[in-house]
């Protein structure tokens, strides 16, 4: 019988520990977190997420607007969670891996044109400040300035003495203090952004704001969390086909799909208007014809680009708005 020979013990066997310990690659250390800041970004979230919620409840959005709108989430939360882990405690000293992360996180964040101008007031292709679009239609002078009125009275005009809108205002305010018909939708007496925002590209809802008659309950798309929006775009609707010189950008008269252009700034000053006469109406805060106050302009978040933002699909651009303005004056 053959004898085996022992087996050479490996040199790693005889490596002494010491040895090991030196020349190991050392193991990154966790980050030191900040605890306090990554619960804020998670109600933060959380409480985003709870609107889409409300939507997709609703059945208002597609699919892909879900899509979009969930990998926008989770882009922001994963930049959030990834900037809160980054961040440094001044109490503790800093490991080769924390300090990585803290250098990497003081670089700016990368986002094409197109993310950083929808992120800008939540509205994609709204080139204005968010402070300022929240509060477009809580003043005359802002809402008159973004109509590129000359002064005040033109707006109250519009109110008060244009027979063309005139009735029209009245008409939404009388059926709005009515809840449009469906009293039970009466606990949602509000204008989602998000709602008004799509009324006119959303597959099923961009038929009613071409209707010639204001939606119902029944209409197909309709749902109670939503009929004041809705209704409010209708309404919307039929100001900028009345005074199209005030939205010199869209185009609501054609017969077809293809003859009709809505740009998001003369929608979002359309719909803005008849919020704001709404809201001083049942205020009791309408004033005579003469006002004084001056118009403000619009406050932009970023500068507009009159190719991707205010001739999206062959509206008119700013510059041929400015042509008109001067002529007008």
């Amino acid at each position: 019988m053959p004898i085996r020979q022992p087996v050479p013990p490996s040199p790693f066997d005889q490596t002494p520990s010491d040895f090991v310990l030196d020349h190991a690659m050392p193991r990154p250390q966790p980050p030191d977190l900040d605890l306090a800041r990554i619960q804020s970004t998670q109600e933060d979230i959380a409480a985003c997420m709870g609107d889409l919620s409300t939507l997709i409840e609703a059945k208002f959005l597609s699919l892909e607007q879900k899509f979009d709108m969930l990998s926008s989430q989770v882009d922001i939360f994963t930049r959030h969670i990834t900037a809160a882990a980054a961040k440094p405690n001044p109490s503790a000293p800093l490991s080769s891996g924390s300090a990585k992360l803290s250098r990497r996180a003081t670089q700016p964040l990368s986002t094409n044109k197109d993310q950083s101008k929808a992120a800008a007031c939540g509205i994609s292709g709204i080139p204005y400040d968010p402070s300022y679009v929240q509060k477009l239609d809580h003043s005359a002078a802002r809402i008159a300035g973004a109509l590129g009125l000359s002064d005040i009275s033109k707006l109250w005009a519009l109110f008060l003495e244009d027979a063309s809108t005139k009735p029209l205002l009245e008409y939404y305010i009388n059926a709005r203090r009515d809840s449009f018909g469906w009293p039970n939708s009466k606990q949602y007496n509000s204008l989602y952004p998000d709602v008004m925002a799509v009324l006119w590209t959303h597959f099923t809802l961009k038929p009613l704001m071409l209707a010639d008659t204001p939606p119902t309950k029944t209409s197909m798309g309709v749902t109670s969390r939503m009929f004041y929006s809705i209704s409010t775009g209708w309404y919307a609707s039929q100001v900028m086909k009345a005074k199209p010189g005030l939205f010199p950008r869209s185009h609501l008269l054609g017969k077809g799909d293809d003859d009709v252009h809505i740009d998001p700034c003369d929608w979002l000053h359309a719909w803005k208007l008849v919020s704001f006469f709404w809201m001083r109406s049942i205020e009791g805060s309408v004033p005579s014809i003469s006002d004084n106050d001056v118009p403000l302009k619009p406050v932009y978040n970023w500068v507009p680009d009159p190719v991707d933002v205010f001739d999206v699909g062959g509206g008119r651009g700013v510059t041929e708005r400015m042509e008109i303005e001067e002529t007008k004056n």
